[in-house]
This record gives structure tokens, sequence and C-alpha cells, in this order.
């Protein structure tokens, strides 16, 4: 029978063992995560704070035997093989974050699945032998709750993860968690650079994703979730804006501070939500506590020794390493939640990682089992760095990298190093130079040539974009200086100048928009538009 009382539930079962069990049933203490009571007669009384959740119980040496899972409509409160059987699936590290829908479907398949019974009588074994539930040593059972697993669900591809959604509107950019539809659970630091230098440093946080069935956990990509916080940011002056993208996946580092900021990040987001998710009254406190929760958490982690950002452990070791450590040391971080007048009963805390170590061992790392994460499969399979840039000028804001500059150009104006006569005709000689009324140069006329595809006055030289007729093997075009024939896309250089890739080393075009470059030179600059 189920009582509440201050969004506690009260309730009385039995254990239940097998005839042939020597285990003395009344030597047994059951343990909730807010409540620890003895075994009176074969039966307890306890309370938990939600359900869904996982009962314990242990010998008299400490050693978990039994477990009991508590949720909607069961047919009775007794712990036993049964109940043991079902919790040890449902209180994997990864089912504790499906959604009560997603839990409610599990519990169901888990039950109806042809392995419960092979698990289950792995369990009746180990009560007849006297053995701990999470023995290491126990490939029998650590199989059969394989098989179960795996058979009660299966695992989709997922392609790698994009850092963030970036959306741009002239200056103003915005930057949100997200793999298409579906928002990051990870957050991501990124380093805003302008021509090469650090100016800024932003943080996109992630959202916790509640995965509605194992499917959505292991392949990443499903749940539901809360709205993705936007990061809005406004590019101020002219020049190149480089974003760098860091998610702290663990080993794939450059050693800099911003992936260490954003692996610890990670770390403490994942921790926290498990924290909340294991003992959800603490979300019941106020903003200032759960504040306090979280950055107890985040210093925590900090200070594990063997956790690092460059540790090329598997995900799920490192989740497990730094969790263990928080949940045994649960005192002084969840201190405001307790002074509020939550009850937690920290060695239920204990028997939970010792069931999460038992599930390493028998699933291994972030392979497809019971201790894979919907965080940890997102985190696990996104680019580590990544970056994305921007070139401003003026109003006119475009990526950088690469530019469509293709089309014929027309020379609309000279500096003043050149008199404004160049609209005169040319007299062209293919077999050599050409002198080029255009304009001239304090009255001395400039020189084309057709053969080096130079323009110069005298012997300066006022560019020349290759040699030896090596443009017919290019993108580039010049055999008039009053039109300009432009193809393809040309790389950045930053500072918004552009350079045609040829064996002489070619000459700069800065781009002032998509529809005007200038032509930079030693005696003066031209001005062609499109």
């Amino acid at each position: 029978m189920d009582n509440t009382d201050n969004n506690l539930l009260s309730f009385n079962g039995e254990i239940i063992l097998p005839p042939e069990s020597s285990i003395n049933v009344n030597s047994l203490t059951v343990s909730t995560s807010i409540d620890q009571t003895n075994v009176v007669d074969g039966e307890f009384q306890t309370k938990i704070g939600n359900d869904f959740t996982g009962i314990y119980v242990e010998n008299e040496l400490n050693e978990t035997i039994l477990m009991g899972y508590h949720y909607p409509n069961r047919p009775n409160n007794n712990i036993d093989a049964n109940s043991t059987a079902l919790a040890l699936v449902m209180m994997s590290p990864s089912i504790v974050f499906l959604s009560e829908n997603g839990k409610q479907d599990f519990i169901d398949s888990v039950l109806n699945d042809s392995n419960f019974t092979p698990l289950l009588q792995e369990i009746e074994e180990n009560l007849l032998t006297n053995r701990p539930l999470f023995d290491q040593t126990n490939s029998e059972l650590q199989n059969a709750l394989t098989s179960l697993f795996q058979s009660a669900s299966s695992r989709s591809a997922n392609q790698e993860g994009i850092p963030v959604l970036v959306n741009s509107a002239g200056r103003l950019l915005s930057f949100s968690p997200g793999q298409g539809n579906l928002p990051n659970a990870y957050s991501t630091v990124i380093s805003v650079l302008k021509d090469d230098v650090k100016i800024d440093e932003l943080l996109v946080k992630g959202v916790q994703l509640v995965p509605n069935s194992v499917e959505d956990i292991l392949s990443g990509n499903g749940g539901t979730f809360d709205d993705p916080v936007e990061v809005i940011y406004t590019l101020e002056g002219d020049g190149d804006f480089t974003f760098k993208f860091y998610t702290g996946k663990p080993g794939f580092g450059d050693g800099s501070t911003e992936h260490d900021k954003a692996f610890y990040e990670n770390l403490g987001t994942f921790s926290n939500n498990l924290l909340l998710t294991l003992i959800p009254l603490l979300d019941n406190n106020d903003v200032a506590c759960l504040s306090t929760i979280r950055n107890n958490i985040l210093s925590t982690v900090q200070t594990i020794s063997d956790v690092s950002s460059n540790s090329n452990a598997g995900i799920g070791t490192i989740l497990y390493s730094a969790n263990s450590t928080i949940l045994n040391n649960l005192d002084g971080i969840v201190t405001c939640g307790t002074n509020s007048g939550i009850n937690i009963n920290y060695s239920w805390f204990n028997k939970f990682i010792k069931q999460w170590n038992f599930i390493n061992t028998a699933f291994n790392f972030i392979s497809n089992g019971a201790n894979t994460f919907n965080f940890s499969v997102q985190w696990a399979q996104t680019t580590s760095i990544s970056e994305c840039c921007y070139n401003a000028i003026g109003n006119d804001v475009q990526e950088c990298g690469e530019i469509d500059l293709s089309g014929q150009w027309t020379l609309v104006q000279v500096s003043n190093y050149f008199a404004n006569q160049y609209n005169s005709t040319q007299s062209c000689d293919e077999s050599g130079n050409t002198t080029y009324g255009g304009f001239t140069y304090y009255g001395t006329p400039a020189i084309f040539s057709q053969n080096t595809f130079s323009l110069s006055v005298g012997f300066n030289q006022i560019f020349n974009f290759c040699s030896n007729n090596e443009c017919a093997d290019t993108n580039f075009c010049f055999n008039n200086p009053n039109q300009l024939l432009l193809a393809g896309n040309y790389n950045s250089n930053g500072n918004n100048t552009y350079t045609y890739s040829t064996s002489n080393g070619g000459g700069q075009i800065y781009v002032v928009n998509e529809n005007t470059i200038n032509i930079a030179s030693t005696l003066g600059t031209l001005v062609y538009i499109r």
C-alpha cells in the first residue's frame, strides 16, 4: 500500500528469497535515496521521493544482494529475484534519464522479453550461493544482463554532431545548441578572434534531453527538451571574425584553456543533471540553491586527479570516474538542499555507483549498453574543435574563405597617382608589348604587355598576375586593363584580401563588397565594378 505525505511515497512490502537460501532475511537492510530501514519478520516499510526509482537491499556485510523497482501500477511492492532483474536494467545509468512514458514502455519490453528468465535464474543462483549482486567476476550474470538489454533495445546510426547552429543577419549573429532538429545536450565554448587576435569568449549551453526510448539514448538524437537559449553576438568594426568552437571532448583537445573550460562545463552539466534526476526533490529548491549545487559540482570535477580533458579513456569511464567522486561526496555538495529539509540517504548513492561500475564491466565504456547516455553519445560523436569565419566590411558581411568573384569587371576609377583619363582605346600588338593610352602616370603612358599580362609605367610595374602565358591555365584573364574577366572562387588571406594562385605570387584584390573590388599596385589602385 502506498501513502503520500509531503510529496513522499510511503509503502511496505516483503523480502522473498528462494526456499533453499540460507540468508537470514531479518539481517537485511532496505535503502532508498531518502530512507534506510531494517527488515523485520521478512517485511519492510520505507519511503521514496519519486516513482521510477530503485531500492537496494544489503546484507550484514553491506553487500547488495537484491533490488526493487518502484513504478506506477506494479503488481506489488515485494522485493525478490524478479524485481531485482527488472531493477538491474531500469537503474542502469542510461535508463534513469528516460522520460516516464519511456520508462514504462521499456518496463513492458523487459518483462516480456525472452531473455528476462535467464537473468532471473542467474539472480536466484546468486541468492543460493550468497554471492553479492555486483560481483565484478560474475560473468554469467553480466552476460545475462547484456543479452536482455540488447534484446530489449536497438541501436540506430547517427551522424557526427555539429557544435552549434549559426544564423546571421548582417552584423548580428546568433548561436544555439543544435544537431539539425535536435539541440545538443553538451555545451560549446566559442573563442572569438578578429584578424587572428582573440577579442571575446562565448558559452552556448546545451539543453537537458529527456529521451523517450532506449533508441533515443543509443542514437543520441531523440527525446524532449526545453527551449534552447540563443547567444547573440554583434560584429564590431571591419575585418575577419573567426569563431572557434570547443566541445571539450576528452582526448581531442589542443591544450587550450577553451578546450578545458568546455570539458569541465560538460562534465559538470552531466553530473548536475544526473543528481537532479536521482533526487528530483532538489529541484524544489530556489534558484540560488540549485546554482550553488551546480557550482559545487563544477568545483569538485575540476579537482579529480584521474579526470582530465586530455584523457584517452572512454567517455563512459570519465563520466563514471567523475560521478563516483561526486555521489560519494554528496554531503558537502547538496548542503543547501538538506538545510531546506530534504533527507538524503547517502549510502544509497554508493550502491548506485557500485551498480554503475558493475554495468561498466558488462557493457564496456560507450558501447551498445546500459551505461550509454544520450549526452555521451552526442559528446563522443561531435567534432572537438571547429571554426567558421565571417568577413565584415561596412554593411556587407559574408563568410570568409571563399568568395565568388566570377564575371566581367569594368574599370571605373583610378587612384590619384594616375591621370583620370582611362577611357581611350588601345592598339594591340599580340607579339609584344602594347602602349596603352587608357591612362597615364604624370603624363607617361602606361604600358600593357599581353605576353606577360602586366601593366607598367616605364620601369615601374603596376601589377603582374602571371608570366609566360600562365594565365591560360588559371581562372584569371587580363587582356585589357579596362576589362577584367574573373572566374570562380578565391581564398581569403585575411584583412579582406584575395590572391590569385600563380607561380610568381599573383596580385592582390581588396574586396569592398560583392560588386566592387580594388586592385592594389605600387603606384596606385584601380577600382573595378561588375
